[in-house]
């Protein structure tokens, strides 16, 4: 008897097949199971090197052992004439066919099942009632650098929200006079002409990208805090397909995790988290999510995070978020004397807003106060920023008096701004910090609302925990590490 023959009479070659397919989808299903809990790549490469290692074994094992109606015995024990190897055979190949059916069954699910195309949810959807459009801003004035912003003909609000089914429209005007500009915007509840939020803005010129980005933060704002009271479920539910999408179609499993992070972050999945980032930064790529930034910070990987930022940004020195981004990562990490180079060089190849934010952060770390003032004064044109980072270097000085002075004014033309609890914090006031935290708090997102902030105010915790019981108990759940390191020291703030 040959070789081959041998093995098959001893379901040698059945039992390697066996394995084979079976040990597949156990790895399959390990590695479903390992990334929802967010375990870190190590383990499910130790469960792939185990499955391998245990093929030969079971090779070894079926040439040398024979399944008998005694049990198992040594091969050369049983008299081949009462040998059932036969039957033996017959039931691997019941056992083959089955796993392969279960197998073809989880390759067609990974591939084809799941959720549907983003294009169908957004169709099946119904209108969200905070669902809103942005209109072009009408020129009020001539000149080559309003051509920016977009003349349109005169309707009706409501016209155009019935047109374009929406419930809010976001409209504005930017009128010139010499070099200065005057932008103005708000936010207006289509049915009956509402205005929820409004907000002027000045600049000259040059200045004119960056104060559409000022508008669109501040409408952003004014949508999480002022339109979003019990937010349903759907209200972003083509945001999660989208993403859901990006995840399962990934061109490669790198990308997949980038996607899968952003995904379970937004849903508020915070469980293996660390897990999900390890994932996201194994590998130099192009490519971000749009919350890595914020979630590397606050677990305290963000000096990892810099070495993946440091290969973005190479890849597109013109992109300001990548400078940003950069420079706050190593901020984090407590390199500020890099954080500031980093900035200062960023500025002078991508200026925008928010490097000129994070420039004066790594000036008022690196004590360098006056630089910062002198920044605020020329380079930041929202006035409700620029009070901001006055108070940021007041607060980090330990100056009570000149931040108590600045927060007073600055409360008399803002409320519910987003940095409300982060200046709160800076000063040392405890309880009008834990109250607006215990606000955020109570909303469907106030949760993630609150990691942003964390992580703007670089403070450690903002607020005391038992203020934001939601947010603690997502924290706890996650076994996340909290406070967070705080980059920046406040002597007013004594928790």
């Amino acid at each position: 008897m040959s070789l081959f023959e041998e093995l098959k009479r001893r379901n040698v070659i059945r039992v390697a097949i066996a394995y084979s397919v079976i040990g597949w989808v156990l790895a399959q299903v390990a590695e479903f199971a390992f990334e929802n809990f967010g375990a870190p790549d190590w383990v499910l490469k130790s469960v792939i090197v185990i499955l391998l290692l245990g093929l030969p074994i079971a090779i070894v094992f079926a040439w040398a052992f024979e399944m008998t109606p005694e049990g198992i015995k040594r091969e050369k024990e049983v008299d081949r004439s009462q040998s059932i190897t036969p039957q033996t055979g017959k039931k691997l190949d019941r056992v083959i066919i089955a796993v392969l059916v279960v197998a073809l069954a989880w390759f067609a699910w990974d591939k084809f099942g799941g959720s549907p195309e983003p294009a169908a949810t957004a169709t099946e959807a119904s209108v969200s009632d905070k669902s809103v459009a942005v209109l072009p801003f009408v020129a009020m004035s001539n000149g080559p650098d309003v051509g920016l912003f977009i003349q349109r003909a005169g309707h009706t609000n409501t016209q155009i929200a019935e047109a374009l089914g929406v419930q809010h429209v976001v409209e504005g005007s930017v009128r010139r006079s010499g070099d200065r500009l005057r932008a103005t915007a708000q936010l207006i509840r289509a049915n009956d002409g509402f205005h929820l939020w409004s907000e002027t803005f000045d600049s000259t010129s040059e200045d004119m990208i960056e104060v559409q980005e000022n508008i669109a933060e501040d409408i952003a704002i004014a949508l999480v805090e002022g339109v979003t009271e019990a937010i349903p479920a759907d209200a972003y539910a083509t945001a999660i397909a989208d993403l859901e999408a990006a995840a399962r179609y990934a061109p490669t499993k790198w990308m997949r995790y980038i996607a899968e992070l952003d995904l379970e972050f937004l849903r508020g999945n915070w469980r293996g988290l660390s897990g999900r980032v390890e994932r996201a930064l194994a590998e130099l790529g192009c490519l971000e999510g749009n919350w890595t930034p914020t979630i590397v910070n606050i677990l305290g990987v963000a000096g990892d995070y810099a070495e993946l930022s440091t290969n973005i940004l190479a890849c597109d020195p013109l992109r300001t978020l990548s400078w940003f981004n950069l420079s706050r990562a190593k901020l984090w990490a407590g390199d500020t004397e890099e954080a500031l180079r980093v900035a200062r060089e960023g500025t002078e190849v991508a200026p925008g807003a928010w490097l000129t934010m994070t420039m004066v952060q790594a000036l008022v770390s690196s004590g360098l106060y006056d630089e910062a003032l002198r920044v605020i004064e020329n380079d930041v044109s929202d006035v409700r920023l620029a009070y901001v980072f006055q108070i940021l270097v007041a607060a980090h000085q330990g100056d009570k008096e000149g931040s108590d002075q600045l927060l007073a004014e600055f409360n008399e033309n803002n409320t519910g701004d987003f940095f409300d609890i982060i200046i709160h914090a800076w000063s040392g006031n405890r309880e009008e910090a834990n109250r607006r935290a215990a606000k955020i708090d109570e909303h469907f997102f106030g949760p993630m609302v609150l990691w942003q902030i964390a992580n703007w105010c670089q403070c450690g915790s903002p607020w005391e925990p038992e203020a934001a019981p939601n947010f603690a108990a997502k924290i706890n759940e996650a076994n996340i590490a909290w406070p967070p390191r705080a980059p920046l020291s406040f002597p007013l703030k004594d928790w």
